[in-house]
């Protein structure tokens, strides 16, 4: 078969380009036809796709619910605690389906229960913390050592319905707590979405971060401090923020600075959970703006089993206090104690200071 202008014979080529590959001339569909049969071509017909047969199950999106309140999405514990508990893990809100509250919590606190609780009370020792943060401020929860511990298990120790925004943001595994061959007490971060810190620096990686007396621990806004299982303890409060601190007696003798900042001019742990605390109350928030850098010093010594001898001074520069101390069942009034001057307390004994228009309680518990 041959091209009708140039007398070419036409092969696959010419066919395969629908054009005579020496002058250029268009092979019509015709001419295509009896080309094909020419050459012994078969006409062409697209491939056969066949569709494999599935034969696994397909794969279904997990069980879940949204919540009525901030609607969010709840899976797995947190949509077991929305359906047992009534809670839900995010926003705190209460589910009208499940059962009463106070049921639930009845349900808790006895001997079968078989929630994981149980199963920490159990196995697990526990850690003590004071809460500074919230309504509930000055309160102790206590939290297991060596599991992994999220809002879940944050939520059992704090049954203040108003802590639901600040456990939202605790992850569901959020930190663990360690404790060492030699009693102390470290702090390992799970990959937390919003970070946990130690006096405001974030703890990172699988290598625990110790946790020491009156070091402040947060989780995202839920500020805790530790509470040692020694006694006696003294505690201190500022009570404009009711946040507190405390640390053990047996450690004395030791200096607790009633400042901004510390020696490494870091912010002061409890200056650091006050101002969180108060970050919505403006007048109280201004109050501490007259707080220096480095300003108020208690300095404890214990003398004997039921002594502890107090000190009490300012740097050079600031503004005198006023100290309410305690003297043979009356009230002493004076100004700070000079850090020459000492002034013995016993364990039962509660002393007042007071400078602008923040006031701090320090007392002791046996």
């Amino acid at each position: 078969m041959k091209c009708s202008i140039c007398n070419r014979s036409f092969d696959k080529s010419d066919l395969a380009a629908g054009t005579c590959q020496e002058c250029f001339d268009v092979i019509d569909q015709t001419q295509i036809k009896e080309l094909r049969n020419h050459l012994n071509l078969d006409a062409y017909k697209p491939p056969e796709i066949s569709v494999p047969a599935n034969k696994e199950a397909p794969i279904l999106p997990p069980e879940s619910k949204q919540c009525i309140h901030c609607y969010a999405d709840l899976m797995g514990d947190d949509l077991e605690q929305w359906d047992n508990e009534g809670i839900c893990a995010f926003c705190g809100g209460n589910n009208p389906e499940s059962k009463p509250i106070a049921n639930i919590n009845n349900q808790l606190e006895t001997p079968d229960m078989s929630s994981s609780l149980a199963l920490v009370d159990e196995s697990h020792p526990k850690c003590n913390f004071i809460l500074n943060s919230g309504s509930s401020i000055g309160k102790v929860i206590s939290l297991p050592v060596n599991i992994d511990i999220g809002r879940r298990e944050v939520r059992q120790t704090i049954s203040d319905s108003t802590y639901g925004g600040i456990l939202s943001k605790i992850s569901s595994e959020h930190i663990k707590i360690h404790l060492d061959e030699k009693g102390a007490i470290l702090i390992e971060d799970l990959g937390s979405l919003n970070g946990t810190f130690i006096n405001g620096n974030k703890v990172v990686g699988p290598i625990p971060t110790p946790l020491n007396e009156m070091d402040v621990l947060n989780l995202h806004d839920l500020s805790l401090v530790l509470k040692s299982n020694s006694r006696p303890l003294v505690h201190v409060r500022h009570n404009q923020s009711l946040v507190s601190v405390c640390k053990a007696v047996e450690n004395v003798p030791f200096t607790i600075h009633l400042g901004r900042n510390t020696s490494e001019q870091s912010r002061e742990p409890w200056f650091r959970m006050a101002q969180l605390q108060l970050a919505n109350e403006s007048v109280k928030i201004d109050a501490m703006q007259y707080i220096s850098r480095r300003h108020l010093f208690l300095k404890f010594k214990h003398n004997d089993a039921s002594d502890i001898s107090l000190r009490i001074w300012h740097e050079d520069g600031k503004d005198a206090c006023e100290i309410l101390l305690p003297q043979q069942n009356s009230v002493k009034k004076s100004a700070v104690l000079s850090a020459s001057e000492e002034q013995l307390l016993s364990l039962s004994a509660t002393v007042e200071i007071k400078f602008h228009e923040n006031d701090f309680t320090v007392w002791f518990e046996e």
